[in-house]
C-alpha cells in the first residue's frame, strides 16, 4: 500500500492499494516512483519515468509530460531482469542486486541540467543512460545495493563497501572528491551489515552497532558533531547499540536494539521526531516511539515500523505523506490510519 502525492498529482493521504501487484517480498520508493520484487525474482515499477529509471525500456519522459503517467500508473516489468534479490530506487536511477551477487542499474546517468557532465551513477563505465538495466562492473558477491541521489553504494559478502558516481561531497567515501563510473572502495570501512546511501550522504552500520557516515555534512545528517563534510566515513557521536541505519534527503535516522529511533541532520520540517524543528549534528531520541523493528527516511519525513504491526510517520506533510488522513505536519509521530 502507498500514500502520499501519486504520479497524476493527486494527494492520497491514506493508504491505498497498488493494482496487480500482489506478490511482493521487498520494495523502494523514490522521488515520485517507486519499484517492488516480486517471488519470482522480477521487478516491477511505477510513476515518472524522467530519467528512464522504470526500466521499461520506454525513453524517460520529462515529469510535465502527460504520457508519463498514462503509461506508468500501473507497475510494469523491469525488462530482461530475473531473480533480483532486493531493489533500490532514487530519483532518476534504480538499482538492484541479483541472486548471483551481481548488481544492475538503469536510468539516468548523468546530471539532467548538466548533460555535458555524466556522474557515472550506473556503474556501469560510462555515462550513457540506460532504459534498461545495465551489469555494474566488478561486482559479483554484493549483498546489498542502495542509490543515492547521483551516486550508488554496494555492501559485499566480505564486509567491505564499494560506491560510485558523483563525489562532490566525498559521498564516495574513498578519500578524494572526484567522481567514479566504476566502484571504487570506501575506505577505513569493515565488518559492515547494512548501508544506505542518501541524497549526497552515505552511512553503514557495523557488526558491533556503531554507525559510520560520509560526504556531505552542511546540516549535521553525518552526526559527528560537525557541519564539515567528510571524505572518509566518520562514527556517529553516542550510538553504539543500532540496529538499523537510514539516510534520507539531508537527514539520517537509526533503530535501537531497545526498540526506540534516534535521528540526526535537518529538522526543518520536523522530521527528526524531537518536538522542534532545530538541525541537531548528533543523535536525538524520537518522541514517544518505543517497540520499534524498522525505520525508513525520506526526503522531509520519516517512518517507523512497530512491532506490533502497526506503523507511525513525523515530519512534512504537505502531499499526505504522514498517511494519517491529513496533510498537516507533525513534529512528533502519528500512526498511519488503515493499515491491518
Amino acid at each position: 500500500m502507498c500514500w502520499g502525492r501519486d504520479a497524476f498529482w493527486y494527494i492520497v493521504p491514506a493508504p491505498v492499494e497498488v493494482p496487480d501487484l500482489r506478490d511482493a517480498i521487498q520494495m523502494s520508493a523514490g522521488t515520485a516512483y517507486a519499484c517492488a520484487v516480486r517471488q519470482g525474482g522480477g521487478v516491477a515499477c511505477w510513476g515518472t519515468n524522467g530519467g528512464g529509471q522504470l526500466g521499461d525500456g520506454l525513453p524517460g519522459a520529462p515529469l510535465a509530460d502527460p504520457t508519463n503517467y498514462e503509461q506508468r500508473r500501473e507497475a510494469r516489468p523491469v525488462v530482461g531482469l530475473e531473480d533480483a534479490a532486493q531493489v533500490s530506487a532514487s530519483v532518476l536511477h534504480t538499482c538492484a542486486t541479483h541472486r548471483s551477487g551481481a548488481v544492475y542499474c538503469w536510468g539516468a546517468n548523468k546530471d539532467p541540467e548538466r548533460l555535458e557532465w555524466g556522474d557515472g551513477r550506473l556503474g556501469d563505465g560510462t555515462e550513457v543512460d540506460r532504459p534498461t538495466p545495465v551489469r555494474v562492473l566488478g561486482l559479483s558477491d554484493t549483498r546489498m545495493v542502495s542509490a543515492g541521489s547521483a551516486h550508488t553504494c554496494a555492501l559485499r559478502a566480505t564486509g567491505t563497501v564499494e560506491c560510485w558516481g558523483d563525489n562532490n561531497y566525498g559521498q564516495l567515501g574513498d578519500g578524494g572528491w572526484a567522481r567514479s563510473l566504476e566502484p571504487v572502495e570506501v575506505q577505513d570501512l569493515g565488518d559492515v551489515v547494512e548501508i544506505s546511501a542518501g541524497w549526497a550522504h552515505t552511512c553503514a552500520l557495523d557488526g558491533s552497532g556503531a554507525v559510520h557516515c560520509w560526504g556531505l555534512n552542511e546540516v549535521g545528517q553525518l552526526g559527528d558533531g560537525s557541519t564539515t563534510d567528510r571524505a572518509i566515513p566518520v562514527k556517529v557521536r553516542g550510538l553504539l547499540d543500532a540496529v538499523r541505519v537510514e539516510a534520507g534527503g539531508e537527514s539520517t535516522c537509526a533503530a535501537r536494539c531497545s526498540g526506540s529511533i534516534v535521528c540526526w541532520g535537518s529538522n526543518s520540517h520536523g522530521q527528526l521526531g524531537d518536538g522542534t524543528d532545530t538541525n541537531r549534528s548528533r543523535p536525538v531520541r524520537v518522541q514517544e516511539l518505543h517497540g520499534v523493528t524498522d525505520v525508513s527516511v525520506g526526503s522531509r519525513f520519516s517512518c517507523a515500523l512497530r512491532q506490533t504491526g502497526s506503523v507511525v510517520c513525523w515530519g512534512d506533510n504537505d502531499w499526505g505523506q504522514l498517511g494519517d488522513g491529513t496533510t498537516g505536519p507533525s513534529w512528533e509521530p502519528v500512526e498511519v490510519r488503515g493499515l491491518p
